[in-house]
């Protein structure tokens, strides 16, 4: 989600203008421990991101779209 500052919500809404469906699966997944981790939450970008991402996908309301969110507790990334 942090690259381009957001260009994934702005290339998501292009999308969503021209199309009714997008017929793909999508897996995202965050660990829990990215939270609390200043460098890559604290802009925003890692689990929040990806929530805020998966809510925007799950209002489109897209027939095709088959959309598996996860958050694994105890996961960071790795040092």
């Amino acid at each position: 989600m942090a690259y381009g500052r957001g260009e994934i919500f702005r290339q998501e809404t292009g999308y969503a203008t021209s199309h009714k469906d997008l017929p793909v699966g999508i897996y995202l997944a965050a660990g829990i421990l990215e939270a609390s981790d200043p460098q890559l939450e604290g802009t925003g970008e890692i689990v929040s991101g990806m929530s805020h991402l998966a809510g925007v996908l799950a209002t489109r309301k897209y027939p095709g779209l088959k959309l598996t969110i996860e958050y694994h507790p105890g996961w960071d990334t790795p040092t």
